[in-house]
């Protein structure tokens, strides 16, 4: 007979357990299936369930380590100003369930080709104008992208990839000129016009739905913040790559598309190019941090294959302006492959 102490360990997934359940009672019809369909870089993980013909998506988000209460909030925002996000069918704040529709597989990384770029990134771009058009109201008050956050993001860079992913020593020195480029960086993007911003259009939180449209997922960070954010987080993507030429070409095309809709007032191509240049280092920077400590702390190694991509962006701003010559003495000393 077989003692207790014997019996093979099973390793049981509660929470997907407990969704389950939940959702065996939210919708009071049979499930045909449950599987797995994603992990991003934060906590969260998403579920594809099948029930009576119809297809869905589950959101998994632990309540201890993710806010669903400002997604759902994100949602209804977005959704009120005809942004094409998931209907929320139900929902448990208290154990972080979310009851989706599903805008399927078609994740636009994989559908841009040097044919299809053209077509998909006008889609896009209109997506970025439209979030854009939302205002601030009482019922949904974006929050700022402040001091606090330029601080907290640059610190990513700082603690994360320099001293954590390349075991430097900062010296005095060093910080004082890393303490002047956060708060140029700041200076930058607050000096531009401000509007809601989703903070992570890329690639991999759009997808092209049956219908050809472009569903936008991972909004729940939206902020109130710059301008050329969102554009520079498409067109700077740090998992797909394009010639800067037609980086360039696509940002005069989002630049007019601005200044037909009125949102901003005339603008020289240089001085949009240089708000664009100045927001996507900062991104990229923040960007190096996050991967590395999805690495290191996450044991989510795959996000690693990028940082070459993001060092490429950040070494092309840091030639192009002068006054970034010193730091991009520093940071091509520190990425040298």
């Amino acid at each position: 007979m077989q003692s207790a102490s014997d019996t093979p360990e099973v390793n049981v997934d509660q929470r997907q357990v407990s969704l389950r359940h939940w959702l065996e009672h939210t919708i009071q019809q049979p499930i045909e299936s449950l599987n797995l369909i994603h992990c991003d870089a934060s906590f969260r993980r998403y579920f594809r369930l099948k029930s009576e013909g119809q297809s869905y998506v589950v959101m998994d988000a632990p309540p201890e380590k993710e806010n669903t209460e400002l997604f759902l909030w994100v949602a209804h925002a977005f959704e009120k100003n005809k942004i094409n996000v998931p209907a929320i069918y139900a929902s448990d704040l208290d154990k972080g369930f979310v009851l989706l529709s599903d805008f399927g597989d078609r994740l636009l990384q994989h559908e841009l080709t040097l044919d299809s770029v053209d077509k998909h990134y006008a889609q896009a771009i209109n997506s970025i104008v439209q979030i854009q058009k939302c205002p601030q109201k009482a019922e949904y008050t974006f929050p700022s992208f402040n001091e606090k956050l330029y601080v907290d993001q640059f610190n990513l860079f700082r603690y994360w990839y320099l001293t954590q992913g390349l075991h430097l020593k900062l010296n005095l020195a060093t910080n004082k000129l890393l303490e002047k480029l956060q708060n140029d960086l700041m200076r930058q993007g607050q000096s531009q016009p401000q509007c809601c911003v989703h903070q992570d259009f890329h690639s991999r939180n759009l997808l092209l739905c049956e219908n050809g449209e472009l569903g936008i997922i991972d909004f729940q960070d939206a902020v109130w913040g710059p301008v050329t954010y969102d554009i520079t987080s498409l067109l700077r993507d740090c998992y797909i790559e394009w010639p800067i030429e037609r980086v360039y070409a696509w940002l005069d095309h989002y630049q007019q598309r601005l200044l037909d809709e009125k949102m901003i007032t005339e603008t020289s191509k240089e001085q949009f190019q240089y708000w664009f240049d100045w927001v996507g280092l900062q991104r990229n920077l923040k960007n190096m941090g996050i991967f590395t400590r999805l690495a290191l702390r996450d044991g989510k190694t795959q996000y690693l294959s990028n940082i070459p991509r993001v060092i490429r962006y950040a070494q092309y701003v840091c030639a192009k302006y002068p006054e970034l010559a010193e730091f991009s003495n520093l940071f091509n000393e520190w990425t040298k492959q």
